[in-house]
């Protein structure tokens, strides 16, 4: 399951993350706080999605550094996930 956060010290980051306290996101942009946007998304190991996947690149940072953070202004992964959570709920 990845979970997102928005950062209350800057709310035009958010951050995915596995960790449902999201207490291994950076101190940078704490407190971090579960997204408005939507909670979490489950991806199962060998699960496969039309619009998510490994090679996702917020999957990939995920599973390989343990969090990924987007700035609402870059206008990349961030949009793909906004459609993602909203189809989940």
């Amino acid at each position: 399951m990845i979970n997102l956060f928005q950062s209350a010290a800057n709310p035009e980051v958010f951050g995915f993350t596995r960790d449902a306290t999201g207490q291994n996101l950076p101190e940078k942009f704490a407190p971090w706080r579960k997204s408005d946007r939507g909670g979490s998304l489950y991806l199962g190991i060998g699960e496969s999605s039309a619009q998510l996947g490994p090679a996702d690149p917020v999957v990939r940072a995920v599973q390989t550094q343990g969090f990924y953070l987007v700035g609402t202004q870059s206008r990349g992964p961030m949009d793909r996930w906004k459609r993602q959570w909203r189809n989940a709920g």
